[in-house]
């Protein structure tokens, strides 16, 4: 059985005639979620791996360090920046909204979405990045201009030799897409990019952080005299296109649903998102934590308040820059068949009068009107 696992791991990164592991690859299809977390499960699939002479000592570090440390793993090295860092971040860098959470279902597409159609109605020119390889958001984008779904041109922006140009090339619009609104694809070969970023991080091979990716292309002028504002949607891993969303962002949400779980996975990830900002962006703000998918609205129910009332606490526990009154969001996003019923066809902030006052006063909440 354990041979058919190691099998299913194996990516053809071919160097001098050697399959290397990539360990995001096994972070990303379930080993972080635990389906092989204990210890001798671990042994057990590193010394199949050595046996088959895969990964070399280095690699065999990386991979215990991923399943046992997690996030921390990405914070273990030196900050290595690129030429003109600070520089180019002070003159060129755009605001960059990431809306990101570890935990899935909490509506993370649908408020990038809803919030970029906010922007791009408000008159800026707008740019939309989906760093989850599922595509999720991008597909979104890709129906409304009944283009094809299977492309991942996002790839093509994490190297250290793509520039703001290169980025401006890969950009779509049109169609049903709101005027201003720009996009760039994303699918399942975008997991194979990430895991490339990763191995040739852990060897030494990038000229800079592997977390700087996006940022040496944002943070361009080509890109500064294209757009205002750019939203990015995220994966519920921690994938290099995660580590760079929150290295080069200068505002984070974090949607969650209402319940005791999720509160606790959300204070969590903020507690998470706040080291990063430390180590790697010390300018990045937390926007606001913001309710969704709930019952009812305007109101909560009970057992919603109280989640919210609970996670209130919990980020107050967490001793971080901000309290729980600055960041749990006063405005929450209700389960809506609006979203549903346009989908496809438009995108609810631009064709539902009720969903564009509630993203309106989201926006306000979090203080998006002010960018």
């Amino acid at each position: 059985m354990l041979g058919g696992v190691v099998d299913t791991f194996l990516r053809s990164f071919s160097e001098h005639g050697t399959v290397v592991l990539t360990i995001a690859g096994l972070m990303s299809l379930g080993f972080a979620a635990g389906r092989y977390s204990n210890g001798g499960e671990i042994r057990k699939l590193k010394a199949e791996l050595d046996k088959r002479k895969v990964i070399s000592q280095t690699e065999t570090a990386a991979l215990k360090d991923a399943f046992e440390q997690g996030a921390d793993f990405w914070l273990k090295r030196d900050v290595k920046k690129f030429p003109d860092f600070d520089l180019r971040r002070e003159n060129f860098a755009i605001p960059t909204v990431v809306v990101s959470n570890l935990k899935g279902g909490v509506g993370k597409t649908t408020i990038t979405a809803n919030l970029a159609a906010y922007f791009a109605a408000k008159g800026k020119r707008v740019l939309i990045l989906d760093l989850d390889w599922q595509g999720s958001l991008a597909n979104v984008f890709n129906t409304l201009r009944d283009a094809d779904s299977a492309l991942s041109e996002i790839n093509q922006v994490f190297s250290p030799d793509a520039d703001g140009s290169t980025l401006l090339s890969l950009i779509r619009w049109g169609g049903r897409i709101p005027d201003d609104l720009c996009y760039v694809t994303t699918y399942k070969s975008f997991s194979d990019t990430e895991n490339q970023i990763l191995v040739q991080w852990i060897r030494g091979d990038l000229p800079f952080d592997a977390h700087f990716l996006l940022a040496n292309v944002l943070w361009t002028q080509a890109v500064k005299g294209r757009f205002d504002v750019v939203l990015i949607d995220t994966p519920p891993r921690m994938t290099a296109g995660l580590v760079n969303a929150l290295s080069c962002a200068s505002h984070l949400i974090v949607p969650t649903v209402l319940d005791e779980t999720s509160g606790e996975a959300a204070a969590a990830f903020i507690q998470t998102a706040d080291k990063f900002a430390q180590r790697y962006n010390p300018q990045l703000r937390i926007a606001g934590i913001v309710g969704s998918l709930t019952t009812r609205r305007p109101s909560l129910t009970a057992s919603e308040e109280r989640s919210r009332t609970d996670l209130v606490s919990r980020v107050d526990r967490l001793k971080l820059r901000y309290t729980g009154d600055e960041l749990v969001a006063n405005v929450w996003i209700p389960k809506k068949a609006a979203f549903a019923d346009v989908a496809g066809r438009s995108i609810a902030y631009s064709s539902n009068s009720e969903v564009k006052l509630l993203f309106d006063q989201l926006a306000i909440e979090l203080k998006m009107d002010k960018i």
